[in-house]
């Protein structure tokens, strides 16, 4: 499956050869996470976007959030520093929440959380 063929699940996601996804899922179980400026939080699923395009990382966000229920918690590592400003500024038009960014190894994780309120925003196409 590509990016341009019908739905998008995460159910689909998880279930791709790594090969055709281009990004790996770290875990689809959720685990207990520091977040900066945050207390301890669960995080439902955890995504690897390292060596991918600004595009591609925020192209398989933006799929992944709409496919996520209101309340769960994205973790997203990329080592593009572009794909994780960005981010952060994407979120409020598609009813999510940035938790916080976090460095290490030249890598960043950014924590993001889908809101309940969805009516809100426009949704994720």
């Amino acid at each position: 499956m590509t990016w341009n063929e019908g739905t998008f699940s995460l159910a689909r996601l998880f279930r791709q050869p790594q090969a055709s996804r281009g990004f790996v899922v770290l875990r689809a179980s959720p685990r207990l996470v520091d977040v900066p400026s945050q207390s301890r939080m669960l995080v439902d699923f955890s995504l690897d976007f390292t060596a991918q395009t600004c595009l591609r990382t925020n192209l398989g966000v933006r799929r992944a959030l709409q496919a996520m229920a209101p309340g769960q918690v994205l973790e997203i590592r990329s080592d593009n520093v572009s794909a994780v400003e960005t981010i952060p500024f994407m979120l409020e038009s598609h009813a999510c929440e940035h938790l916080g960014t976090a460095a290490f190894d030249g890598r960043w994780a950014v924590y993001v959380r889908k809101s309940s309120h969805q009516e809100e925003a426009a949704p994720c196409k």
